[in-house]
């Protein structure tokens, strides 16, 4: 027996996958608020201790974990996002049986929706910027002292 879109079974699963999506890109953007928020006290540290500027490379492990975080965070959006377009498939094509109900298996996205998380230019785009400022501000603390 297939289910038809109107079924608060199908619609309450729909409301589920939409709300691990949401909770999963606002950690992708606490990964970025929270790499702002350690490079830039780092590079204070560095600059008001008047350190060597190798000490710098200290904010290159926080952008490495950040880094790795964010596109784990991104992948599994990108799982759940494929996930819900196939249940949304069966549905609309008249193949969507009660046991496909509360069933995420994503693993089946897993490499895909990697390779598209570590290729995504909000991963790269962001973090690539942060290294950039980040050399750049110590060029210019190094200037100045």
């Amino acid at each position: 027996m297939t289910l038809e879109p109107d079924n608060n079974a199908v619609i309450s699963h729909l409301n589920w996958l939409q709300s691990i999506v949401a909770r999963l890109a606002t950690n992708s953007s606490s990964c970025k608020t929270w790499c702002i928020t350690v490079v830039a006290a780092t590079l204070a540290l560095v600059a008001n201790q008047s350190l060597d500027n190798s000490d710098v490379s200290l904010a290159i492990a926080p952008i490495i974990l950040f880094f790795v975080l964010d596109t784990y965070y991104l992948s599994l959006e990108i799982q759940f996002r494929m996930h819900h377009e196939f249940f949304v498939e069966k549905l609309h094509s008249s193949k969507l049986l009660k046991q496909d109900l509360y069933v995420f298996s994503i693993d089946m996205y897993k490499y895909k929706a990697r390779q598209k998380a570590i290729c995504s230019w909000s991963v790269w785009g962001f973090y690539l910027m942060i290294v950039v400022a980040m050399f750049v501000a110590t060029k210019l603390v190094s200037n100045v002292a």
